[in-house]
């Protein structure tokens, strides 16, 4: 994993933890973890999250004002001109998305088919809704704009060395910008992040990684 191009691209800046699922006090450190935190992002399959303990509807039990993503679902029903879609039972949650996505897919690509992409973009992103034309890495190191505005990051790796990865998409007037750190190695801030932000003591965190609730 540390070595993988695609980890490093999308992991720089951030912090690693390693975190057993399995294990019944691991699930309560990632809820302590999501009462202190503001959005929670996950890519397991579908259903697995709901399975752990962790679905949305438990994580706004814990977190009332924590972000998902129904918001952005109503405003794309509103934008393509099928609100009766926000409360059809095919749709109504993402797991009812993922199991009708074939016709999920055919209502949208009946909307998106006669517009330009760029049209489809400007007027979903005007919603609140997230969406940009898919170009591939290539397309993105060659972008004139991407370039002049100075976006790609190229920081020193402790296993890669320096490569050439996507940085922050914006700039800010009042604080830093760029890329602070490149991609952890895995497990690198367990300590600090137990330790910091849940206030876990040396000998708590050292219990755990020897029960292997943590790496």
């Amino acid at each position: 994993m540390n070595r993988c191009a695609l980890f490093n691209q999308w992991s720089q800046g951030k912090k690693s933890l390693l975190l057993n699922l399995t294990k019944p006090e691991g699930i309560a450190i990632a809820k302590e973890l999501i009462r202190k935190s503001d959005v929670v992002v996950e890519n397991s399959a579908t259903g697995v999250m709901d399975q752990l303990g962790l679905g949305y509807e438990e994580l706004k039990k814990i977190k009332p004002n924590i972000c998902g993503t129904e918001e952005e679902w109503q405003a794309l029903c509103h934008v393509i001109g099928q609100l009766q879609l926000a409360t059809d039972i095919q749709f109504r949650t993402a797991r009812d998305r993922k199991a009708n996505e074939e016709e999920l897919e055919r209502l949208l690509t009946a909307w998106t088919e006669p517009r330009n992409k760029w049209e489809v973009t400007r007027t979903l992103q005007a919603a609140g809704v997230a969406a940009f034309p898919s170009m591939n890495s290539k397309d993105l190191a060659k972008d004139p704009q991407l370039n002049a505005r100075g976006f790609f990051a190229r920081l020193p790796h402790a296993e890669v060395g320096v490569q050439t990865h996507t940085g922050i998409p914006w700039l800010l007037t009042h604080a830093p910008n760029g890329v602070r750190a490149p991609a952890p190695l895995l497990g690198q801030d367990t300590d600090q992040v137990m330790h910091d932000v849940l206030g876990y003591s040396d000998q708590e965190i050292a219990r755990l990684k020897e029960e292997r609730v943590l790496y």
